[in-house]
C-alpha cells in the first residue's frame, strides 16, 4: 500500500518550479533546476534548487497589488498550503514543508533541464 501525498503538494511543486523557470537563471537556454522531496515521519519537504537570480533580485513578495493581474499569486498559494516555506540557505532555490502523519522516511531527487518558451 502506498502513501497518499497531500492534495496540494503538486500545486506547491508547480508554483516553485514555475518561479525557478520564470525568475532565475534556470529559465535561460540550457537552464536547469533540481527537485528534491524529503519524506519524514512528520512532514514532507519539497525543495526546488535553481540556477540563481537574474541580476541581483531576490523577490519573495508579489510585485503587483492588481487583483486582476495574470501573475503574482504563486507564493500566496504556497503560503496558504504549506506549513513552512522560504528560500534555501544558499539563496538558490525555495523549499516548502507540508505536515503529515507518521510513516516512512525516504528521499527522492531529480534534476530537470528546461528549454523555456518565453513570449
Amino acid at each position: 500500500m502506498g502513501i497518499e501525498p497531500p492534495g496540494n503538494l503538486g500545486l506547491i511543486l508547480s508554483e516553485l518550479a514555475t518561479n525557478a523557470v520564470h525568475h532565475t537563471r534556470s529559465g535561460l537556454p540550457e537552464g536547469r533546476f533540481a527537485v528534491r522531496l524529503l519524506v519524514r515521519s512528520d512532514r514532507l519537504r519539497l525543495e526546488v534548487r535553481d540556477g540563481g537570480p537574474l541580476g541581483n533580485v531576490h523577490p519573495l513578495r508579489r510585485s503587483t497589488s492588481d487583483p486582476l493581474a495574470e501573475h503574482g499569486r504563486g507564493l500566496v498559494l504556497v503560503d496558504s498550503f504549506a506549513a513552512r516555506w522560504g528560500r534555501l540557505p544558499n539563496g538558490h532555490g525555495m523549499y516548502a514543508e507540508v505536515d503529515r502523519r507518521p510513516g516512512l522516511v525516504t528521499e527522492i531527487s531529480g534534476v530537470v533541464s528546461t528549454t523555456p518558451s518565453r513570449p
